[in-house]
């Protein structure tokens, strides 16, 4: 029944999948592969390693093109917060198997989002990269030992989308009530105003050699050899561990008239002098270690050249005596194809949030609004941490960059907003050096500063670091104001910068 599928969707709903029946078995294999769990699964560990280094740390936001808020917007964030909870699974699998169909639906006055396999999807129209009608083995029940399939099709027809369910049972189609779980499902439901398909598939963009590109083809597709090799290292690993067992061979005296002890075993006594030699003998082979791993190694840097990504995926990545531009360089290959699934996310979430709003205005769950989607994505793999952080504390010395997204950069749960309402609370309570002057602030580190740096140049021939300059400035801004004396702020001055107390009062006069 599961390899007729094709037929029956040209019998039923009279379309033509663009699937070939070669590639339709394919599909089923490679589902097949991905899933397997009886040995170590090498598509499954590289697709959940890129899957980690793709979402982790990453968010999918939807706001209003300011960044504010409304029901309706809030209401799709939680929809894809719901769905973006399981984005590690969605990616591993688009990378095992080549694509996976997201398909939203609505129950109980909420929206939630199906994971469907992408041997159950079958593509019947499309134009370029984009599908304009498609059917999905949506749902299998086998009850009494009979199998019941439940067929969607889904399509774009004179502006609306349409969607017809169909029952099968032995291939023949009943109606949808023939089981209570299908009962409240209806036959057809068409949706107007309606450009584009109301859900989303995320492609692999893995591409090698493959006819079926629509579709997507999986992380390892033409690397089976290299992971033939490897099982079969791994069996030898195994093998080798198994029969390296010590064997310990004794006297004959030590057995008796009919005894063999576990582990055992009788010398050979081949002479009179072998009986003078050793009560016991040992048998402890070495074990070819080195080789072995040695091997196994190698045959995982393969498979990491043959999928395109770079050594550290399945290897152990070589950072000893590397610089931090050399580590972001040897994981470049990587990040490339972490950034292609991530572009193809972006597109994905696109098409799955229209689809959440077109669901919410078609069930009236929320007023409608406009909105706008955006994906915020880790670049931990390439970007070192303390030199992101260092160069958004100059751009904001420099005045490029804002308080709010140094502290948004520190605290990435905080909204631009909310970072800004922080900043400004922590102004108010902790008044800068601009504000005691009574000048804006850009103007009063600028004017300050080099008001001491002149004064400077005119005392003493000495040049200051920032830190100095600006420790400079607070002190005679505290001189002015009246908190420190005279007295205080030339012995600071003095001790500060290593100058004289003549010298300290007469740039202090001058500042």
């Amino acid at each position: 029944m599961w390899y007729n599928l094709r037929e029956l969707i040209q019998r039923i709903y009279n379309k033509i999948t663009n699937k070939t029946d070669k590639e339709d078995q394919q599909h089923r294999k490679d589902a097949m592969a991905y899933a397997a769990t009886d040995k170590p699964n090498m598509t499954a560990i590289v697709s959940n390693k890129l899957a980690t280094l793709t979402v982790t740390e990453s968010t999918i936001n939807i706001t209003l093109e300011d960044g504010g808020a409304t029901k309706r917007t809030e209401q799709l964030n939680d929809i894809a917060a719901g769905m973006w909870g399981n984005a590690q699974e969605i990616t591993a699998r688009a990378f095992g198997t080549g694509g996976v169909l997201l398909l939203p639906y609505s129950s109980g006055g909420k929206i939630y989002t199906d994971i469907v396999p992408r041997d159950r999807f079958y593509i019947t129209k499309s134009q370029g990269t984009d599908i304009k009608a498609a059917t999905v083995l949506a749902d299998v029940i086998t009850r009494k030992g009979v199998t019941y399939y439940r067929l969607a099709d889904y399509a774009l027809e004179g502006g609306a989308y349409v969607i017809r369910n169909k029952a099968l049972r032995n291939g023949t189609p009943v109606a949808l009530d023939t089981l209570p779980e299908w009962a409240e499902i209806e036959d057809e439901i068409s949706i107007g105003g309606v450009d584009r398909m109301l859900f989303a598939y995320l492609r692999s963009p893995f591409n090698r050699g493959r006819t079926d590109n629509l579709y997507g083809i999986p992380i390892t597709y033409g690397s089976e050899d290299i992971i033939r090799q490897i099982k079969d290292c791994l069996e030898q690993v195994e093998t080798e561990f198994r029969n390296k067992k010590v064997k310990i061979f004794a006297d004959a005296t030590a057995f008796g008239k009919n005894g063999q002890l576990s582990d055992l075993y009788r010398k050979l006594e081949v002479s009179t002098e072998a009986k003078s030699g050793p009560f016991f003998e040992t048998f402890d082979p070495a074990f070819r270690e080195t080789a072995y791993y040695a091997r196994l190694n190698a045959l995982f840097e393969l498979l990491e050249k043959s999928v395109g990504v770079s050594k550290g995926v399945l290897t152990e990545p070589v950072t000893a005596g590397a610089t931090a531009t050399e580590i972001k360089r040897s994981t470049y290959d990587t990040f490339a194809l972490i950034t292609a699934m991530r572009r193809q996310w972006e597109k994905a979430a696109d098409e799955l949030v229209n689809a959440y709003n077109v669901l919410c205005n078609y069930y009236s769950l929320s007023p409608v609004s406009d909105y706008k989607v955006s994906c915020e994505w880790s670049y931990a793999l390439i970007e070192n941490s303390t030199e992101e952080w260092l160069q958004l504390k100059d751009g904001q010395s420099m005045g490029v960059v804002k308080k709010a997204e140094a502290r948004q950069y520190l605290y990435p749960g905080e909204t631009l907003e909310e970072a800004q309402a922080v900043v400004d609370e922590i102004a108010t309570a902790e008044p800068s050096l601009g504000s005691l002057l009574g000048m804006e602030e850009g103007a009063a580190s600028m004017g300050a500063s080099a008001g001491v740096e002149q004064a400077i140049d005119d005392t003493v021939s000495k040049t200051l670091n920032g830190a100095q300059t600006q420790s400079l400035v607070s002190v005679i801004a505290q001189f002015k104001q009246g908190i420190l004396t005279e007295n205080q702020a030339i012995n600071i001055i003095s001790i500060s910068i290593g100058i004289s107390k003549d010298e300290a009062r007469e740039l202090l006069a001058e500042a």
